[in-house]
């Protein structure tokens, strides 16, 4: 399996993903990944930094993770709380399974977080309401369940709302029309 590293700074943790995150059968889309530790190389935006799949760096700083259809496995690891720089993550068509970690609402940089068809299970965390730079919510397509946390109305910027294909219940709270830039809420079955 490959096991990325971050070399510690004060943007990126050491211990960013769980190794389950990768695909065991081809470890090539995973190009320039730096496997063997935090070296001045290994990490992403450092000088002399090799380019890393799904990694873009502004100012030597990580504000990208796109790993869309890597094949990713396992649970989502609350250590990615560490990457505050990040303004869009993306983990969505893979294989992740598991609950939403709490702790991604120390990501308030986030403009963008697409978890979208996955294996995703539990209730959509209302801890995600501290996330209010984010503009596009995309939990589509997952196992999630129980309500529409009442607390995403506190995501004053929100555009883009994708919570279709789940197995959520209940009323829809008249809360969300405060949301007034949402333009598209999708929560069809």
């Amino acid at each position: 399996t490959i096991s990325p590293s971050f070399s510690a700074s004060a943007t990126v943790s050491p211990t960013a993903f769980t190794p389950t995150m990768y695909p065991t059968i081809s470890p090539n889309i995973f190009t320039g990944w730096d496997c063997d530790g935090p070296t001045a190389v290994s990490f992403p935006c450092g000088t002399g930094a090799v380019s890393w799949t799904g990694v873009k760096c502004v100012n030597s700083t990580v504000v990208q993770l796109s790993l869309n259809e890597k094949g990713l496995s396992g649970t989502i690891s609350s250590s990615l709380s560490a990457i505050t720089s990040l303004t869009f993550l993306s983990l969505s068509g893979n294989q992740l399974s598991s609950t939403i970690p709490n702790e991604l609402s120390a990501l308030t940089n986030l403009i963008s977080l697409d978890l979208g068809t996955n294996l995703l299970t539990g209730a959509i965390p209302s801890t995600l309401s501290a996330l209010v730079k984010l503009q596009y919510l995309l939990l589509y397509t997952n196992r999630l369940i129980g309500q529409i946390p009442s607390e995403l109305i506190a995501l004053s910027r929100l555009r883009y709302l994708y919570l279709h294909e789940n197995r959520l219940i209940g009323p829809i709270s008249s809360e969300l029309s405060k949301l007034t830039k949402l333009t598209y809420l999708y929560l069809y079955e």
